[in-house]
């Protein structure tokens, strides 16, 4: 995967980390949480080492604690989705067309290759 650049919204907000994590079922995956305190989102470019997601989209948003888009924004994501996707999955992503992708938090062994997709 190749991100468009690093921080670009600006860098993570440690507070809003903590405060999203004190609020999730379960831990961040370690991978997940590295990738928020260096990256904090970001635009995900057309590269060939990144996997096609099966249906035939790409993520193309990565979102983060910043102070950019609210669309691109995590905790704001979750807070506006809370009534459609349980609390078990975290949103971290779209694509173009307004998919979700997230990750699955239920159970001891959550890590980042847990995704799920909804559908625009």
């Amino acid at each position: 995967m190749t991100l468009g650049r690093k921080e670009p919204y600006g860098s993570l907000d440690e507070e809003r980390l903590r405060s999203l994590e004190e609020a999730l079922p379960g831990a961040l995956p370690a991978d997940y949480r590295a990738f928020l305190v260096e990256f904090n989102g970001g635009e995900v470019t057309t590269d060939d080492n990144f996997d096609e997601v099966p249906g035939g989209t790409w993520v193309r948003h990565l979102l983060g604690l910043h102070l950019g888009p609210k669309h691109l924004q995590l905790d704001v994501t979750r807070s506006t989705t809370a009534d459609l996707i349980p609390n078990r999955f975290l949103v971290i992503g779209s694509d173009d067309g307004g998919n979700l992708f997230g990750l699955d938090l239920d159970g001891p062994e959550a890590t980042a290759d847990r995704w799920f997709r909804i559908r625009a």
